[in-house]
């Protein structure tokens, strides 16, 4: 559009704000007559086109602002009326802020979108997570039948009911497996499922959302093999050695096809859906895969020999790992394991990748998780490998990615938090912090040696001449001759014992304990409770709150929650 100077009758463009040909100002507050015929814009008192000449009654009208606006902003803004005039319409000033509110608004759906994303990453993390092992707990079973399982958290979840005889009970967070009867349930979301009878051996993955188990009505050394994932079961194979079989992701290892004699098999592998695959002959069982396609195995049952002899498949190879095994370390996440190896009477230590074996240390006297003296299982699950070892120097090292000294000890007991080592050298206990050495090392007491240890290490009791000492904060507290069975609470802010058959809980710092019950035949501590067992009735008691104490149940049965091996 353009605006004719009403002081020399230039046409000039509707932005401009002086005549482009006499300098005089351009009046936009005013209205226009627009020329329905050049389009041009006249004064309101114009009665003809100053362009045309054209009659300008009825033609349409605007106002042109004294503040600079677009084309689009212009014709934003105009109406028509009843008689087809356009007319411009009011217009309502955005809010100063309306830039910063909208910035605002945009910024916190950026952060709810966020935060929604980094939740559901939680929860696929939470579905990934590897269980090295099962929860601690209990499990018991009622007078009335009625399964109950007690976990880590201290929280009474009941499970089934008409269960009538001993029950064997594993759990994965929030998935529960359980066996009675040879019946294998699953229990999760409150719900039990009955996944198969005649079940003779059943193993969870480590992310605790699958099972495999064998069945067989007669035989209890072999079954069919069968993959429960949660929703649906598929069969695996037949005639397979009853826990000689593991998991890795989707993937199954199992051994087949036995001999009489041998009792050796075929190692087979099957993915999902697809066709089993022979991985290898003479195999006796797969002990563990830390990688598609590869998996490692024995020739002998490991559970009844000294030592055995390590393999390792990839892509259908065989290679041998290292022979005279006596224990094996192994970490998930990271894919690697350390091998303990006897050869002439002594201990040599090594780590594998795969296939790829790198030597340590030689010559080793002794090597342990927790303590020398312990009966080490043959294959161990931790999230950080840390070994020690001593030296036939008598010299004592630490294996947790490299070799580091720790001086002279004849015994050692280790936390489970891994930060307080005890150890007994020449008759004397003491206790020490550990990291990348042995620091601030406290004696306690000669001829004693720790019975009890905290989570963290820093509460513990120890025995010496038949003596029971209380150990907190660098305190020496000595325990009533009468004690016996003692606990420390998850908080460590109780130690629990039985004098006698009298139950009692002591606070730190208190002059006296509280009694709990008498004639107690079972002593538990889960969480921050403590549990009883008084001639088949089991009692649960709040600590700190003990007005919240209440007998549970009578029961037939209790027992542990199965930790994997």
């Amino acid at each position: 559009m353009t605006i004719i100077c009403e002081h020399c009758g230039y046409e000039n463009h509707m932005d401009s704000d002086n005549c482009f040909e006499c300098g005089q100002m351009i009046k936009k507050n005013e209205e226009y007559l627009i020329c329905s015929i050049c389009g041009i814009g006249n004064p309101k008192s114009a009665k003809t086109c100053i362009g045309c000449q054209e009659p300008l009654n009825g033609n349409t009208t605007f106002v042109v602002d004294t503040e600079e606006k677009n084309q689009e902003e212009i014709e934003g803004i105009l109406s028509v009326d009843a008689a087809g005039v356009v007319k411009p319409e009011a217009t309502k000033e955005a809010p100063k802020d309306f830039k910063k509110i909208k910035m605002i608004l945009k910024l916190f759906l950026l952060g709810m979108a966020a935060l929604g994303i980094f939740v559901l990453s939680l929860m696929w993390v939470n579905n990934q997570r590897i269980y090295i092992e099962a929860e601690e707990g209990i499990h018991y079973v009622t007078q009335t039948g009625m399964l109950h399982v007690i976990d880590e958290s201290g929280n009474d979840i009941e499970i089934s009911y008409d269960v009538s005889s001993e029950t064997e009970v594993v759990k994965y967070g929030n998935h529960i497996y359980y066996i009675t009867d040879q019946k294998l349930y699953s229990f999760e979301k409150g719900l039990a499922k009955l996944i198969s009878d005649h079940v003779n051996s059943y193993k969870v993955n480590l992310k605790g959302d699958m099972v495999l188990y064998t069945v067989s009505d007669q035989d209890e050394l072999f079954g069919d093999l069968y993959k429960y994932d949660g929703k649906e079961t598929l069969r695996i194979d037949g005639h397979v050695g009853i826990n000689r079989y593991i998991f890795y992701d989707d993937d199954v290892y199992y051994v087949t096809d036995i001999t009489s004699d041998e009792n050796l098999g075929v190692l087979y592998m099957k993915r999902g859906d697809k066709s089993s695959v022979k991985i290898s002959e003479d195999v006796y069982t797969p002990l563990f895969s830390l990688k598609k396609d590869s998996v490692y195995f024995v020739r002998k049952n490991i559970d009844v020999v000294d030592r055995f002899d390590l393999y390792y498949v990839k892509s259908g190879k065989v290679n041998e790992i290292s022979r005279n095994i006596v224990q094996l370390v192994v970490n998930p996440k990271e894919e690697v394991f350390a091998v303990v190896q006897m050869k002439n009477s002594q201990y040599n230590l090594s780590t594998v990748k795969r296939d790829e074996v790198t030597t340590l240390e030689t010559g080793v006297d002794q090597v342990g998780l927790k303590s020398y003296s312990e009966d080490l299982k043959p294959i161990v699950y931790m999230d950080d490998i840390k070994l020690f070892m001593k030296e036939s120097t008598g010299m004592n090292k630490m294996y947790d990615g490299q070799i580091k000294e720790l001086g002279l000890f004849d015994e050692f007991w280790l936390s489970d938090d891994q930060k307080k080592v005890y150890t007994v050298l020449n008759n004397e206990l003491s206790y020490s912090d550990l990291k990348d050495t042995l620091q601030n090392t406290i004696s306690l007491a000669r001829d004693a040696k720790p019975t009890v240890l905290s989570e963290s290490g820093e509460v513990s009791v120890y025995e010496s001449l038949g003596k029971k000492y209380l150990v907190t904060d660098s305190y020496v507290n000595p325990l009533n001759d009468e004690v016996t069975d003692t606990l420390i609470s998850m908080d460590e802010k109780y130690l629990i014992y039985l004098e006698g058959k009298d139950a009692y809980v002591l606070k730190s710092g208190a002059k006296e304990a509280v009694f709990l019950g008498s004639q107690v035949d079972v002593l538990m501590t889960i969480n921050n409770y403590v549990y009883t067992i008084v001639e088949n009735e089991l009692f649960r008691y709040k600590l700190g709150k003990f007005s919240s104490n209440k007998a549970i149940d009578s029961i037939r049965f209790w027992d542990e929650l199965k930790l994997t091996e």
